[in-house]
Parts: C-alpha cells; structure tokens; sequence
C-alpha cells in the first residue's frame, strides 16, 4: 500500500548546488529544471492514492474531498478539478487525452489501473 512520506515538506524542492537560475524583474529566483520528474503535492497524492487503491471505481468530486480534505472542508468540490488537471499534466503522456485518469461525465472520476508487465518472468 503507498503512503505519503514521513514529514516531506511537498511544496519544497531542493536543488542540487550548482544550479542554473536567475532572477526575475521581481527578485523572485527561478530555475528551470529538465530531465526532472514531476512531483505530485500532498493533497494530489492523496488523490491519487484513493483513485489508484480502487481501479476503475467512480468516485464523485464530493466523495474525493470528504476522503481526502475531510468533512469538514469548507471550500468548494470543484477544487478536485483544479487537482486533477494538475495530476494529468504530471502523469499523462497528453493530459488532453488522459490514459490514467478518466472522466466519467456526470458521476466523478475514476483510475484505469494495468499492471505492471514482470518481465523476468
């Protein structure tokens, strides 16, 4: 069973020094990164985790939160929306036409779980 790391601070990535970046007309520092995998935030890993641990089961926007924020969230369920976009464009080779995670119009989202191919078998 997957669960979140120990005490990973999700929003913080850590550069290996030297590292290209510069500062924008603002002060804020910038770098760009390439060859660097995607990493998913906590409550986007959550959300995976839930959709992942039950393949191919529809889950509503309203029943994601109450798993995931908790019952007593007090913003609006279209946020999952904002989330699963942002997973899509981690995970998805075209986040436009998502392989993982499907939309089930109407009813919620659901994972398209395959297993893993044992190629030493």
């Amino acid at each position: 069973m997957l669960s979140l790391p120990p005490r990973f601070p999700p929003d913080v990535l850590s550069l290996p020094a030297p590292f290209p970046s510069r500062r924008d007309r603002y002060g804020t520092l910038n770098a760009s990164i390439t060859h660097v995998r995607p990493v998913v935030k906590a409550t986007e890993f959550k959300i995976l985790l839930l959709l992942a641990e039950r393949p191919q089961a529809v889950f509503s926007r309203l029943q994601i939160v109450n798993a995931v924020q908790g019952y007593d969230f007090a913003g609006f369920e279209r946020v999952i929306d904002a989330h699963i976009k942002n997973i899509r464009h981690k995970i998805e080779d075209d986040p436009q036409r998502p392989a993982f995670l499907k939309t089930v119009y109407g009813a919620g989202y659901k994972f398209i779980g395959t297993p893993d191919r044992d190629d030493a078998a």
